[in-house]
């Protein structure tokens, strides 16, 4: 899977949990139960949202786009311990 695939698929599904969120504030709403859907909410605004959650998903879209095929932590010499390597 290349990278506009992967990218396509997170944004998708960002779309797909922001539309869901705006689902549920509606039907609490609807309920007179806003209390109890604040903090799934919250949840699903972190996760689609960029701030400090390196677990976002446009924090994830960010990373994909500076990854290249020779990721560091699937190198494991690629350390300060072993500065000396001629690959680093």
């Amino acid at each position: 899977m290349d990278y506009s695939e992967r990218k396509e698929k997170l944004m998708k599904a960002s779309d797909k949990l922001k539309d869901a969120s705006k689902l549920i504030e509606d039907a609490l709403n609807m309920s007179g139960m806003n209390c109890r859907g604040e903090e799934i909410l919250k949840i699903i605004d972190y996760y689609t949202s960029v701030g400090d959650n390196p677990c976002s998903i446009p924090n994830i879209l960010m990373d994909l786009e500076s990854a290249d095929e020779d990721l560091c932590w699937t190198r494991p010499f690629a350390s300060v311990k072993q500065f000396d390597r001629k690959d680093i």
